[in-house]
């Protein structure tokens, strides 16, 4: 039932990032060959099969960069321990996809 509340504001922050990407696309042609070398990396830099307290404290910060970390830990959190995200920390994700 909560799980919207999670998912829709990931979806805005994707389609957000693949329409700039595509606006930025049309300026800079060789942005089609840096993507794949780009989405490599953020695929394993985000926690989906890995939690973050698997993570050392002093690269943290890796894991905070990345815009759909948040998504994810929300997601493993709502499903498999029941628990909503905070509020403060739920409402900069609907903005972050807005913008």
């Amino acid at each position: 039932m909560c799980l919207p509340l999670v998912l829709v504001p990931a979806a805005l922050l994707l389609a957000g990032a693949s329409f700039a990407l595509a606006a930025l696309g049309t300026y800079f042609r060789d942005l089609g060959n840096l993507m794949p070398a780009v989405s490599s990396l953020l695929k394993f830099l985000m926690p989906v099969c890995y939690p973050r307290e698997m993570v050392p404290e002093n690269l943290s910060w890796i894991m905070d960069a990345n815009p759909l970390s948040f998504s994810i830990n929300a997601l493993r959190a709502l499903v498999f321990e029941g628990d909503l995200p905070a509020v403060a920390e739920w409402a900069v994700h609907p903005v972050t996809g807005l913008v």
